[in-house]
């Protein structure tokens, strides 16, 4: 969602001063979590990040249906109801979508 420019809390605590901190990164926590509460090693967790199970970026899709999305192109609805996940598309989708854009300058 990237950063949004805040005035202020819109709330006020009587006895507890709020502050505006940052949300985790991805990933941030694993060695914490994994280790720490979940009892792995640090040799565990890091096969799982050779593994590519855990990390701090979105792994990019190697092979398979979607390996388009990781140039950052959309998957077309007609090839997800070839995958199997959808169900059905409106033949008219695309139609109907251009009818609710806003018109470009």
């Amino acid at each position: 969602m990237g950063c949004r420019p805040y005035q202020g809390r819109p709330y006020r605590f009587s006895k507890t001063p709020g502050s505006i901190s940052s949300v985790a990164t991805l990933g941030q926590h694993n060695r914490e979590i994994l280790g720490g509460l979940l009892g792995l090693t640090e040799s565990e967790i890091d096969e799982l990040e050779k593994q590519q199970v855990i990390g701090t970026a979105p792994a990019a899709v190697q092979s398979g249906p979607y390996q388009d999305a990781n140039r950052g192109a959309p998957v077309p609805a007609e090839k997800l109801v070839e995958y199997g996940d959808l169900s059905a598309v409106d033949p008219n989708y695309r139609t109907a979508l251009a009818r609710r854009a806003p018109e470009q300058p």
